[in-house]
C-alpha cells in the first residue's frame, strides 16, 4: 500500500501534531572533529568532542569504535573508549585509544554512538612518524658563588 494512501486516512490536524510530537520527543547527538594524531610507532589517542540534549543519559557503554591501522582490524579488546565531561563545560570528550602502537600510514576510526538511537562516523587520520630529535635542556643559569665572611 502506498505511503500516500496511508497518510491521506489520517485527518490533516492529526498528522501535524504527529509530526510535531516527533520532532520534539527527538534527541540530538552531534560528535565534532577528532583531535589528537597517529603516530607511527605509538599507541592511538584521540579524542572525539560530543554534544547531545542534557536530558540524555549517555555512558561510555553507548558508544563503539573500531581503529584499523591501513586494512588491519585492531583487536576490539585493546580499543578503549571513555566519555569524560569537557573541561570548558559545554558537552563531552570522547576518548579513543588503542594499545597496539601505529604501524601504517593511514589509521581509520569508525565510531558508533547513541543508545537508542546509533549514529556512526568515519574518522580517517594520515599517521605522521615520530621525530626522533632529542629537545635541548634549558641550560641553568650560572649562579655566582659566594664564600662566607667575604663581602
Amino acid at each position: 500500500m502506498p505511503i500516500a494512501h496511508i497518510l491521506s486516512a489520517f485527518p490533516k490536524r492529526s498528522l501535524i501534531t504527529l509530526f510535531l510530537l516527533t520532532a520534539l520527543q527527538s534527541r540530538a547527538l552531534t560528535l565534532g572533529r577528532i583531535q589528537g594524531a597517529a603516530l607511527i610507532g605509538r599507541p592511538l589517542a584521540v579524542s572525539i568532542g560530543v554534544q547531545f540534549d542534557p536530558a540524555q543519559s549517555l555512558t561510555s557503554s553507548c558508544f563503539e569504535a573500531d581503529v584499523f591501522h591501513g586494512d588491519a582490524k585492531q583487536d576490539p579488546s585493546l580499543v578503549k573508549v571513555r566519555l569524560e565531561p569537557a573541561a570548558s563545560g559545554q558537552g563531552s570528550v570522547l576518548r579513543v585509544s588503542s594499545d597496539t602502537p601505529v604501524n601504517e600510514p593511514i589509521v581509520t576510526v569508525y565510531l558508533r554512538a547513541g543508545c537508542a538511537l546509533m549514529i556512526s562516523r568515519r574518522y580517517v587520520m594520515l599517521a605522521d612518524i615520530v621525530s626522533e630529535q632529542a629537545v635541548p635542556v634549558p641550560r641553568a643559569a650560572a649562579v655566582p658563588l659566594v664564600e662566607p665572611g667575604l663581602s
